[in-house]
């Protein structure tokens, strides 16, 4: 059965502390990813990677204070990812590749 690219996985308030490089990339028809209210301290190059349907990501509320770049790597539907209630200090475009 094909999954259809609205499919979106919910990670909210389930204590996740990391998200390793290609954590996603078995799910390529994921169009949205929420993780929200965690214990997540940053963002590891290549976390989000690969996903042509990806267009939302939300990691509010987490701890996060910084982003390797390329975390967002090659999304070329992305449009949104919020960064709401963390302890970021600066943006930087290095974080975002081969994404819009």
């Amino acid at each position: 059965q094909r999954i259809s690219s609205n499919f979106r996985i919910d990670f909210s308030n389930t204590n996740i502390r990391s998200i390793r490089a290609g954590a996603f990339l078995d799910l390529p028809q994921l169009a949205g990813i929420t993780v929200v209210g965690n214990e997540l301290f940053w963002i590891n190059e290549n976390a989000f990677q690969d996903l042509p349907w990806l267009n939302r990501v939300d990691l509010s509320y987490n701890k996060i204070t910084d982003v390797s770049p390329r975390a967002f790597n090659n999304l070329p539907n992305l449009y949104n990812v919020s960064f709401y209630g963390n302890r970021l200090g600066h943006f930087d475009q290095s974080w975002f590749y081969k994404t819009p």
